[in-house]
């Protein structure tokens, strides 16, 4: 059965031990299979738990790869939450704006990927607007980085921001293919000082995504809301787990 998640950051203000039986209760009833963890140290002392006690996992999870002095330690936590895939949220937005920090860049993500295999991890990277932001010789920034990067190198199109930041989603996807595994599906106006709103109520075409992607982990993702985020997620995956069945 294929995932569809959420990504804890958007409960971030919601989720508490006190409160996550009852949240949790509420996202599974939706359709949720998953949750995509963040920060995981924040959470590591409680949360897993609480997730196998609901028979669900967070097979993905953002936390930061690169540069990281202590993967041992990340990989311990990540274990304890059942995590397969770990993918690094963000890197300095400057970083995008030439081919030789690229090149950097994705050598060290290149560098990671055995090390990860050897503690039974597969690595990648989100994206948000600014990896799009730059002509790099007639190659946009995110085609030049991914054409760097080793295919051992995963790919979580944040589907929002990439449409924020130029791109043609639907055709991002289908030319990356395979390279994508996840997707962040959000939605509302394409204004980056709004904030999100429920899947299917905003100016994305989301259904174009959602069929281009439809081999692809779903994960809803709210950067901010307006309303409840509990509702607003819990709507979200109402909405797409009608266009996955």
């Amino acid at each position: 059965m294929t995932a569809l998640s959420v990504q804890l950051y958007s409960l971030r203000e919601s989720v508490t031990p006190e409160t996550a039986d009852a949240i949790l209760d509420q996202l599974i009833d939706a359709g949720a299979n998953a949750i995509e963890g963040f920060a995981p140290d924040r959470y590591a002392d409680w949360l897993p738990e609480v997730l196998r006690k609901h028979g669900i996992a967070s097979p993905s999870m953002h936390a930061r790869i690169v540069d990281n002095d202590d993967l041992d330690a990340l990989f311990a936590i990540c274990k304890d939450f059942g995590t397969e895939t770990i993918f690094q949220p963000h890197y300095e937005p400057s970083t995008f704006a030439s081919t030789e920090q690229i090149d950097t860049l994705a050598a060290k993500f290149n560098a990671l990927v055995p090390i990860a295999a050897a503690a039974g991890f597969r690595i990648g990277y989100h994206n948000h607007d600014f990896e799009f932001a730059h002509d790099l010789d007639g190659v946009n920034s995110y085609d030049y980085f991914v054409s760097k990067l080793d295919e051992g190198v995963l790919l979580e199109v944040d589907t929002f921001w990439a449409e924020f930041g130029g791109a043609d989603v639907v055709d991002l996807l289908e030319r990356l293919g395979d390279r994508v595994t996840h997707l962040h599906i959000k939605d509302g106006r394409l204004d980056e000082r709004a904030p999100n709103v429920a899947v299917g109520a905003g100016e994305l075409d989301v259904d174009s995504i959602l069929e281009a992607g439809k081999d692809k982990v779903w994960v809803i993702e709210f950067d901010s809301c307006a309303t409840d985020v509990v509702a607003a997620t819990a709507e979200s995956l109402r909405y797409v787990a009608g266009k996955r069945a």
